[in-house]
């Protein structure tokens, strides 16, 4: 019987396929990367590390589909998601629009965060001011209960 080798070669153990493998590629400026464009995969080169799954990428090679408005030279915003479908590791451009509601909801946000402030600081002013006054008793008018109702006589015309 001959002996398999397999067990002993390192390069057989622990096979996992490229797009099976999920965070292992780390990204470092100059390194190039695969963007997802509409239509079409790019080559891209990385300008700036935002974190392990975002990047600031220089497009590398010339866009062919006319489904978007990318062109060679353009530096965009680029995340790492997870293709539903195949389940396989991407890049992907952040959009504009994207972008654009972010900053719109942070903006927000730190409005809103100034305005309760300032609300508060103002209800802490005002707070012992509102305070209700009491009435003093000599200008409490109580109904007459003891004086029977005046009548008046009909009047006639004449």
């Amino acid at each position: 019987m001959a002996e398999s080798n397999d067990a002993f070669n390192p390069l057989l153990v622990n096979l996992v396929p490229h797009h099976a493998q999920r965070r292992q590629f780390k990204p470092v400026e100059g390194a190039f990367i695969t963007l997802m464009l509409p239509g079409e995969m790019i080559r891209a080169k990385v300008c700036r590390v935002v974190s392990e799954d975002s990047v600031v990428a220089q497009i590398d090679s010339p866009p062919m589909g006319r489904g978007h408005a990318y062109h060679k030279g353009d530096v965009l915003p680029c995340r790492r998601v997870v293709d539903d479908f195949l389940k396989t590791e991407q890049w992907e451009v952040v959009s504009e629009h994207e972008l654009n509601l972010a900053e719109a909801a942070w903006r927000f946000e730190r409005d809103e965060k100034e305005r309760m402030r300032i609300v508060e600081e103002q209800k802490a002013i005002a707070a012992p001011a509102e305070e209700p006054m009491a009435v003093p008793p000599s200008l409490v008018q109580e109904p007459d209960v003891a004086k029977p109702p005046v009548r008046r006589r009909a009047t006639t015309k004449r």
